[in-house]
């Protein structure tokens, strides 16, 4: 049996964010159960981030080995914040589960898909500057 107060923290932060070129690029790290609480905080001061932006330009980039629904629910959320603001969004898929899921979900019709950040940071800024 696991003693929660017995388990350590694995490579946290589970979610981090950096700007690069003024698009903001979020990464989605490891999942833990056991700090669900510091994850969901962590998300919420990212939305709220987001809020106060105009006309966001966000990547995702997960990479940690969890893809299921809970996080698939924080994606959609963090589309519908970026989207009500005017902005885009684009992901970086980081395996080929990751793909696999966006496809079967139709999610890839959703946001457009690229191999790096670097890729989809250059696609969102042209984006921007086409409008």
């Amino acid at each position: 049996m696991i003693n929660v107060n017995e388990t350590k923290r694995t490579s946290l932060p589970p979610i981090s964010s950096r700007l690069d070129s003024g698009v903001m690029v979020i990464t989605f790290g490891d999942f833990d159960p056991f700090h669900w609480n510091e994850y969901t905080d962590r998300f919420s001061e990212l939305l709220s981030g987001i809020a106060r932006m105009t006309r966001p330009a966000v990547v995702v980039e997960p990479r940690g080995d969890y893809f299921g629904s809970a996080l698939l629910d924080q994606l959609l959320r963090l589309y519908k914040k970026v989207s009500n603001a005017g902005g885009t969004m684009a992901f970086v898929p980081g395996n080929s589960v990751h793909s696999e899921i966006l496809r079967q979900t139709r999610l890839d019709q959703l946001w457009p898909c690229f191999a790096t950040v670097g890729d989809a940071v250059t696609h969102l800024q042209s984006s921007r500057q086409d409008e």
